[in-house]
């Protein structure tokens, strides 16, 4: 766990007051609703790959009898993406938590799946159960590459768990056998998966065990709930001045930042008024040097407001909007004069799909590089040049999304220069 009180690296400082401009501009609301592509999924990838968030999540998660055989100290972070199978196409967990099992004499580890929703979904437990057996059926490949006897092999444990939060409570199946028409007297025949959901609306946050070195498990949770809360602003208050006297540690800066982003971008209730009164609060960070408003106005004045606002402008509105645009258009024109020759209804449904296909794959290549250089620079400070330039230059969507998982679990810039 990390030592709050570190020196911070020097490869991520705290911006320099004095190198801001001599009079920063006053930031608003709107300034930050424009300033990155974030949304549930993204802070909640972001927020649960922090080690102290996920051991503080799954000591209050799982049983005391199970986490008494679990090596938390030793739990890794992986991305989610499980690759494709002979029976499944490619599938993506959220995020997947790998932890030593103690007292083995084999070494053997639990596999927990994270799988987050801001609505309830039909088939989620379904979903999640796939992915459980994905996790199995390469571990089994991988014990038959090695030669072990199948005849004493047993698969690891795979934990299953749903986290929620949204504007109401998660009421879809969580057990497998709910979404399976019954069938009179072969109830325990049939498969039984169950998932674990931890609900945020059914949660009082201020109740859990947070212990007294996370601070930030309180701030995350406290600040998914806020989204959708009509409390919004106060629960968002206390999630920020929970980090207050950490403040200047730069993974709390950073932090930070990637909660006012989230509230900005992805609130449901908050006004602009009250988001504009939370980022001029003097309380939120520690009384000195900074305040949080200096602390915004650093950030737009390094420029991350220019590149992030430019990227989303180009990769969402032109990637996908003025793509599909485009393509219709490109398509009925195309229709039309094919259609004396071929008929106008086949050349209008071809140059429409073909519009709204070719909108829609450069929408979504260009978001995803938007997500990764985003998350480098919330976790890492500015990134450079080169950097930006290797995954702008990259066009292959799975190729960018498994990026993306890398940037939110490298652990520095040079390590995710290693993997493009």
């Amino acid at each position: 766990m990390t030592d709050n009180n570190s020196n911070p690296s020097n490869d991520n400082p705290i911006p320099d007051e004095n190198q801001a401009d001599s009079q920063p501009r006053r930031i608003s609301f709107d300034d930050w609703v424009t300033v990155y592509h974030i949304n549930h999924d993204t802070f909640f990838q972001l927020a649960f790959a922090l080690p102290e968030v996920a051991v503080a999540f799954l000591k209050n998660v799982l049983p005391k009898k199970t986490l008494e055989h679990l090596d938390l100290d030793a739990l890794e972070i992986q991305p989610g993406i499980l690759g494709e199978s002979d029976y499944f196409k490619k599938s993506a967990a959220d995020l997947i938590y790998v932890v030593p099992y103690k007292e083995s004499a084999q070494e053997i580890h639990v596999s927990v799946i994270l799988e987050h929703k801001s609505y309830s979904e039909r088939m989620t437990t379904f979903q999640i159960t796939k992915y459980c057996v994905h996790i199995m059926e390469r571990e089994l490949e991988q014990a038959q590459k090695d030669g072990n006897k199948m005849s004493q092999f047993r698969f690891s444990p795979v934990i299953p768990i749903i986290i929620h939060h949204g504007e109401s409570a998660f009421y879809e199946a969580t057990v497998l056998s709910d979404l399976i028409i019954p069938l009179p007297g072969s109830e325990e025949l049939g498969i039984n998966a169950k998932a674990l959901l931890f609900d945020l609306n059914q949660i009082e946050v201020d109740k859990l065990e947070f212990g007294t070195n996370v601070p930030e498990f309180f701030s995350v949770l406290k600040m998914m709930q806020a989204i959708f809360s009509r409390r919004g602003a106060i629960e968002a208050s206390e999630a920020l001045t929970a980090l207050r006297p950490y403040s200047k540690d730069v993974k709390y800066y950073n932090l930070i930042r990637a909660l006012l982003i989230y509230l900005a971008r992805c609130s449901k209730h908050v006004t602009k008024e009250e988001y504009n009164q939370i980022i001029h609060d003097d309380t939120i960070v520690d009384q000195g040097e900074e305040n949080m408003s200096s602390l915004v106005e650093q950030w737009i004045a390094e420029g991350e407001a220019k590149g992030f606002e430019l990227g989303i402008e180009q990769g969402i509105v032109q990637g996908i909007e003025q793509g599909i645009e485009q393509g219709i258009e490109q398509g009925i024109e195309q229709g039309i004069e094919q259609g004396i020759e071929q008929g106008i209804e086949q050349g209008i449904e071809q140059g429409i799909e073909q519009g709204i296909e070719r909108g829609v794959s450069q929408g979504v290549v260009k978001t995803l590089k938007d997500m990764i250089l985003q998350t480098l620079n919330i976790r890492f400070g500015s990134v450079p040049q080169t950097v930006q330039d290797a995954v702008n230059d990259k066009s292959d969507a799975i190729v960018l999304k498994s990026l993306s998982q890398t940037a939110l679990l490298t652990q520095s810039i040079e390590d995710f220069v290693k993997q493009l």
